[in-house]
């Protein structure tokens, strides 16, 4: 009995092996067809370019139609591993048979219907009908005609070859009717027409349809494995990819703008299965990016065109709450510390980004629906919510030119919806008011999409600092770090006793995020360059009890008394430090430090820089006396209007001033 299991159990894996070395693989190639006599027979899934958008050719099971332009991209698929058992899969592919005279038929994979060469309306006119046999007298032979690179991708117009335009002798091509990109009967979908269109249309008149075919082969020997695409030996992207033990390696993902890898040499090897193959990649664009939120690298920016005037006046990209649209006014060129003028990206190039705001961590999104190349009217917004329907979250970086030329602003680029490089936003008047310039699109081609420009680089006329004795000085409240440089950084703690603010150096330089500090520049070289910049670390110094805001708070008479505010105190002679503001100080404006004394009788707080203390002696400044305000007289009788260093006689006592 023991024998017969034995028997049973290696019988099943002998059949089990079977199936596995009888199940075929199939791989959509990376690199389209590139010559108009290039169409083989076999399997392929077509890319379509049709009013400035691209999807891939998809068949409808119940429709009229024969196809439509979905919302796919060709570079899910492009090099990947292809199950032509999955149904929704087998909707975007085709059987293409090669005819003796150049020309190929079209089979849809899922229904197995042939294109036919009649229209709805006649013969190469309307909507593309389908016949059920090769051998139809109606079936369509069709022929690829003029190649267009689209953004170096080979697309050509597609003629019929067996028909005419109404059978009257005029040549017929591949046309779209309909709108939209989705799968629903009415989106746009192909039919014939008379014309041929080689330009790169885009308008919603302009149903000329461009087509790239990528075939799908069977591998022989299949190795599975991975490319690991990375950056400074980070991953940002894993591709499968299959290939046949002994051939050359797969084609590479192709290589968003500012991306350069390069393929590894050698062939495949069995032993590859189930591993990893690092792909180095070179990211070359003006900006970094992050793959998570947390690790995000904040940058300013701005967005215009190269015809604005000299020297370049961009407007500065800003959020605006409760504000459904991004406002480019060019008045509107100056940035703030606030931090709705900061934006990260978020992703890798090959997935797209994601473009969150700092200030309320939304994110860039945008409708899909462009109707017309002067698309004024469809706003990109920033949005924490659930994506809507028919939205897109992720953008793609172009090297932006113009007319063929890199673009004459300085580091700038393009921002385009991922995988529609024709979809690239732009600064658009809305309703065509001058005074009300939104950012919006332009799909009119690749050169009309505006310039962005990022820096991490804060304008150092932002911070201003006030004199004193010798030094300048400010305060700083901001909610994201900073790094300073020919500036340093101070954080204060009230000693024990609460008689004065002992301040602690940042070693580092950088200002952490919701921290009141102390800025200090030496030596009254007010003019020294100095640079505030986003900063990527947090900062190590310790944050001490100063408070602050970023926005403006407004003083009355019942809450004055509640704070404590950076300056000289009124007591001669004057000294540095936190003190009740006066009746003059109507505001603290936005991003200054402070002390929120609520219910305290503190008047106020000198600076103690190792254990130095800015000011005179303390009784005087937390608790002023009649005598305060009396007028100071040196030693040999005369009268001061300003003591320095030194002994003087102050109502009636000896006072030192240090």
């Amino acid at each position: 009995m023991k024998k017969i299991k034995i028997f049973l159990v290696l019988g099943l894996c002998l059949l089990l092996g079977n199936a596995a070395a009888n199940a075929q693989t199939y791989v959509c190639s990376s690199t389209p067809v590139s010559e108009p006599n290039g169409i083989t027979s076999g399997m392929y899934i077509i890319n379509v370019w049709a009013k400035g958008n691209q999807g891939l050719l998809y068949e409808h099971d119940t429709s009229k139609y024969t196809g439509f332009v979905s919302g796919n991209i060709i570079n899910t698929y492009s090099g990947q591993t292809i199950d032509t058992s999955n149904e929704d899969m087998r909707k975007m592919l085709w059987n293409l048979e090669a005819q003796d005279n150049g020309s190929f038929t079209i089979q849809s994979a899922s229904t197995s219907k042939y294109f036919s060469k009649r229209g709805h309306r006649n013969e190469g006119m309307g909507d593309v009908q389908r016949v059920s046999s090769n051998t139809d007298a109606n079936i369509g032979h069709l022929a690829l005609k003029t190649k267009v690179d689209i953004f170096s991708v080979p697309f050509f117009t597609v003629r019929l070859a067996n028909g005419t335009f109404q059978g009257n002798g005029t040549p017929t091509f591949f046309h779209v009717n309909g709108g939209g990109t989705g799968t629903a009967d009415g989106n746009m979908h192909l039919s014939y027409w008379s014309t041929e269109n080689t330009g790169l249309k885009t308008g919603d008149g302009d149903s000329g349809v461009l087509l790239s075919f990528y075939k799908v082969e069977e591998i022989q020997n299949p190795v599975n494995f991975s490319y690991v695409y990375r950056i400074d030996g980070s991953e940002i992207y894993r591709q499968a990819k299959t290939g046949s033990a002994g051939s050359v390696y797969p084609d590479l993902a192709t290589a968003p703008a500012f991306c350069t890898a390069t393929k590894p040499e050698g062939t495949v090897s069995t032993d590859l299965e189930g591993k990893d193959v690092y792909i180095d990649v070179t990211w070359s664009a003006p900006v970094a990016f992050s793959t998570s939120l947390e690790n995000a690298k904040w940058y300013l920016m701005t967005e215009g065109r190269d015809n604005d005037v000299n020297p370049k006046v961009l407007p500065v990209m800003r959020y605006k709450e409760g504000q459904n649209y991004i406002t480019l006014k060019t008045a509107d060129k100056d940035f703030s510390l606030s931090s709705a003028d900061q934006w990260a990206f978020v992703g890798n190039p090959y997935e797209g980004f994601k473009i969150y705001n700092r200030f309320n961590q939304g994110r860039l999104i945008s409708s899909t629906a462009l109707t017309s190349s002067n698309e004024g009217n469809t706003h990109p917004y920033v949005s924490a919510g659930e994506l809507p329907s028919g939205y897109t979250e992720l953008w793609d970086l172009q090297a932006q030119q113009k007319g063929g030329s890199p673009s004459a602003i300085d580091d700038g680029f393009s921002i385009s919806q991922h995988g529609q490089p024709s979809k690239k936003m732009n600064r658009r008047r809305y309703n065509n008011d001058a005074s009300d310039q939104r950012l919006a699109y332009w799909t009119g081609g690749a050169d009309n999409g505006s310039t962005f420009t990022a820096t991490q680089d804060l304008p150092s006329s932002l911070i201003r600092y006030n004199g004193f004795e010798g030094s300048f000085y400010t305060t700083l409240y901001v909610d994201y770090p900073i790094a300073v440089t020919n500036a340093k950084v101070y954080t204060g703690q009230r000693n024990d006793a609460h008689t004065s603010v002992e301040m602690t150096l940042a070693e580092d330089n950088i200002i952490p995020a919701n921290t009141g500090v102390v800025l200090v520049l030496d030596g009254g070289n007010v003019a020294l360059d100095q640079t505030y910049t986003i900063s990527n670390e947090p900062g190590t110094v310790e944050r001490g009890d100063i408070s602050g805001t970023t926005t403006a708070i407004q003083l009355t008479n019942d809450t004055r008394n509640n704070y404590r505010v950076f300056g000289l105190s009124t007591a001669s002679p004057q000294r540095l430090g936190f003190f009740r503001p006066s009746s003059s100080v109507e505001s603290i404006p936005a991003n200054k430090a402070f002390y929120d004394l609520t219910g305290s009788g503190v008047q106020g707080f000198v600076l103690s820089f190792d254990g130095m203390e800015t000011g005179i002696a303390l009784d005087q400044i937390m608790q002023p006396s009649p005598e305060a305000d009396k007028p100071a007289y040196d030693l040999s009788g005369r009268r001061v209007n300003h003591a320095a260093k030194g002994i003087y006689i102050i109502g009636g006592k000896k006072v030192i001033v240090k």
